[in-house]
Order: C-alpha cells, then structure tokens, then sequence
C-alpha cells in the first residue's frame, strides 16, 4: 500500500486486522511512538500560541479603547478648564477654524405659545441661530418667536404633511450657509456634554475630534400637580414661567432612546431626514460622536395642554397627515386620564 494510499485509508489492516495508528498510521502501533509524542508536542505549542494570539488581540483592543475614552474623557476633563488661560488652549487646540463656529437650528412647530419663547432664546444663548417654520399656528405662536429673535417661516402646504415638512427642512438645511444644522422641537431645551461650552463650541470640538453628527439623550419632564410647582409660581404652567425651574421631575424617554435622535449634523450638503420621521439624520460618510448631548423636553406642560395636544391637535395632524403608528406613547389615553405624575415615581433634577 502507497503512502498516499496510507493516509487516506483509515480502517484497519486488511491481513493482520490490527487498527492504524491515529497519529503515525502504523498498524499495531500503541500510541506511544515518537511521531505521536512529536504531535502532540506540536498540538500543544499551537494551544500555547493561540491563546498568546487571543490574549495579544484582546490587550490592543482594550488598549485602543482605553486610548479613545482617554480622548473623550480629555475634553470632558473639567480641570483642563480651571482658568480662563487653560479654558481659551483647550478649546484652540480642538478648533478647526478660529472664527465663531455658525449653527442653523430649525424648528417646525404648531400651537406652542407657552414654551416657544424659552426655547428660542435658549438656543440663541447656546451660539444658534434660529429657523421657526411654523404650521398654521393659531395661538400667537409665530409672533412670540420673532419676538424672542427667531426667524418665522410660514408653512402652509394642504394638507399639511409631515414628510413633506421635513423634505423642506432637508431643502432649507441644504442652502444654508450655517457650518452645523440641528432640527429641533419647540419643546426641548439642548445643551453639549463639554462642561462650560454652548452647543455651538461643542460642535466645533466634535468635528475638530473627526465626527460630523451628534446623537441625544432625552429626559421627559413631566407636570406633577400643585403640590410640586415652585413657591408663588403661577399655577398650572402658563408660559411666564421658567420650565426648566418649574418642572423638576422627569423619566428616561426609551421610545427616542430605541429610535434615536440623531438631530445635529456638520453641514454636507442634502441629506435625508424624512426617511425615518425627523429622528435620524442619514448621509454618507456620517459618523457619530460617541457621546450623547442632553435634551430636556416638555411634551406635556398642564393638565389641558395634555387634554388639547393628544385628543385634538395631536390626533388632526396624524390624520391630515397619513400618519400611522406615530405618538404611540400616548396609546391607552383616554379622555379623563390624568397627565399629571406622581414624583415619586419620577427623578428629580438637581
């Protein structure tokens, strides 16, 4: 029989019956010839330098990730700012031009008289200018933005069509000459994870860090009743008062966590915001930073703000607009549910 024979026949002799050797294929052999101890040395060094191998890879891929939280955690580094002098070269070091960073937020909104002027002058605080689009507002709505150093674009498409909305959004983005675009409601208040920056020097570090798009962590806010309303504030909200000192307890939000918010983007050109409802900013080559901005929102501010926003305002646009499956966290209310919270089953802002 062929060596080549030899190998690929495994059963045993065909004269003796004696079974091949699984290591050396002599037929007869016990097991314990030299090829075989050979092997088996051979077997366990290969052993020895796969598990270095393994171990190798898993030390770079720890050590590359301790090296990029190291970077994040530089500029999170609050002792990097103690003085105005170290404040001013961190921020020139990660600065990618040394003129004033230009941020465009839009804003598309319907009925938010309350809270619009906060929000807007919020933004303007935060280094943004500021687009209102506003859908057919009847509650002043328009005004108080401009009056608060907004913008005000009138939207009147019929009916009035919530991608079409973002598709002007995308347009409007697109002939910007802002260097940074964020879509926002007029609900929410946005501030950046560096400690001591407005949004706008924040997303000069993140696109001096090589990022081009931020993603946001929202917390709900919620109104809870007279009980919790701050000393002499009017009750319930009205507007003249501050929301961010008038509602104090909030819930995570796991319905945008699951969605994600994806808002804020380096200005490429056209990208895509209709796709996935305004949640997510979609174009090539975008990357997003690792770290998640804050966003503080008001959905619901009173008793008949919730009443009037979920079974009239709410309810007309999702049908005028074709919309299915959207708003579903307010699934199961039903009119004479109460949209206040118990604080205790809520956190507090401090």
């Amino acid at each position: 029989m062929s060596e080549s024979e030899e190998d690929e026949y495994s059963g045993p002799c065909p004269e003796s019956g004696d079974v091949a050797c699984a290591m050396c294929g002599v037929y007869g052999c016990t097991g314990n010839c030299i090829l075989a101890a050979k092997k088996q040395v051979i077997k366990r060094r290969k052993a020895v330098e796969t598990r270095e191998i393994i171990a190798e890879m898993e030390r770079l891929n720890r050590v590359t990730t301790e090296r990029n939280r190291a970077i994040v955690q530089e500029m999170l580094d609050e002792q990097k700012a103690e003085t105005a002098i170290e404040a001013h070269l961190v921020f020139r070091r990660f600065s990618t031009e040394t003129r004033r960073m230009k941020v465009l937020c839009i804003i598309s909104c319907f009925n938010e008289q309350d809270i619009i002027p906060w929000t807007v002058r919020h933004l303007k605080r935060q280094g943004c200018d500021v687009l209102v689009i506003d859908c057919e507002s009847t509650d002043g709505t328009a005004e108080l933005a401009t009056s608060a150093g907004a913008v005000v674009m009138s939207y009147h498409a019929p009916p009035v069509s919530w991608h079409a909305l973002l598709g002007l959004v995308e347009k409007v983005a697109a002939q910007s000459d802002a260097d940074w675009i964020m879509h926002c409601d007029a609900d929410e208040l946005r501030y950046s994870n560096f400690p001591g920056k407005t949004l706008a020097q924040a997303f000069q570090c993140v696109q001096a860090y090589g990022f081009n798009a931020v993603d946001f962590q929202v917390l709900t806010f919620h109104p809870t009743g007279p009980l919790t309303a701050p000393r002499d504030a009017p009750y319930p909200f009205d507007g003249s008062q501050d929301p961010e000192q008038y509602f104090r307890y909030y819930s995570g939000d796991p319905l945008n966590q699951r969605i994600g918010q994806v808002k804020a983007w380096r200005n490429v050109g056209r990208v895509s915001l209709a796709a996935s409802g305004g949640h997510q900013v979609q174009f090539p080559g975008r990357r997003v930073y690792p770290v998640k901005f804050l966003s503080k929102h008001y959905p619901i501010r009173s008793q008949a703000h919730g009443e009037r926003k979920v079974f009239e305002e709410r309810k007309w646009l999702d049908q005028s607009q074709g919309r299915k499956d959207w708003h579903v966290q307010y699934d199961g209310i039903v009119p004479g549910d109460s949209f206040l919270k118990d604080p205790k089953c809520l956190m507090e802002w401090k």
